[in-house]
């Protein structure tokens, strides 16, 4: 193949180029991977705060927030909807778009996901379940995410 080139000196330039190669450093073979990869903690993120905000607002299954019985306690709830909730979607988001703070915010957001499946898994004990699988799944799938969001970031923060 021929190439012809204009310069600066209004001369014609012929190149043959048979093969082009094209080689970086900075180019790492897994960009595909962990690219993928991103991805779907993202969505799993960002579907985990929907999750957070929706259970919250209707109490995972005992009716809805506003119309709790009194004395009942809300804490675990109004935590989901402030902290838990907004924590994984802007994770959800920094992954999304590879951000560099991603690496603290997944750190920030797999604590929150160890902390509330710990919460679950006390109640359970010392409290009963009345629905126990409804109970024990949640916090397996948090637990796992945060696992998954931990073993993402200490193999690729470096390429943020």
């Amino acid at each position: 193949m021929s190439l012809d080139l204009i310069t600066q000196e209004n001369q014609i330039s012929n190149i043959n180029i048979d093969k082009i190669t094209i080689s970086s450093e900075t180019i790492d073979d897994n960009t595909p991977k962990y690219m993928k990869q991103a991805k779907i903690l993202s969505i799993s993120l960002y579907l985990t705060g929907i999750f957070a905000i929706v259970g919250a607002l209707y109490r995972w299954g005992d009716g809805p927030i506003f119309n709790a019985p009194a004395g009942t306690d809300l804490q675990l709830y109004i935590t989901d909807m402030l902290i838990t909730a907004p924590a994984t979607i802007i994770s959800g988001f920094g992954f999304q778009k590879l951000k560099k703070w991603v690496v603290i915010s997944g750190i920030f957001t797999s604590g929150i996901l160890i902390y509330g499946s710990a919460l679950v898994y006390v109640d359970v004990i010392l409290n009963g379940a009345p629905y126990l699988l409804k109970l024990i799944i949640p916090p397996i799938f948090g637990i796992s995410l945060s696992i998954v969001i931990m073993i993402w970031v200490k193999k690729y923060y470096t390429l943020l």
